[in-house]
């Protein structure tokens, strides 16, 4: 098990040295970040273990918002307005 944890604790250490410039300038612009660092195990031949490890976060914050107003009391539609005539 203790080659487990080894393998597991370089995958993640490899990441964060090669990440850790951008993961700081996100942290420094947007007052904060979350990343996550998913690990993955999977059976490999011969009772072998595949360690599988990265991380994710993103770089720039994205915030948008779209109103609609919907009227609840549909319009006519084209030639189905009501119609008045005029009585003689």
């Amino acid at each position: 098990m203790t080659e487990i944890t080894n393998a597991i604790v370089e995958g993640v250490k490899e990441s964060l040295t090669t990440y850790i410039g951008q993961i700081m300038a996100v942290y420094d612009a947007e007052d904060g970040i979350s990343f996550s660092i998913p690990v993955k195990l999977t059976p490999g031949r011969n009772g072998a273990v595949q360690v599988e490890t990265g991380i994710n976060f993103i770089e720039k914050r994205v915030k948008d918002s779209n109103i609609r107003v919907v009227e609840r009391n549909q319009l006519p539609l084209p030639g189905m307005e009501e119609r008045r005539y005029a009585l003689k």
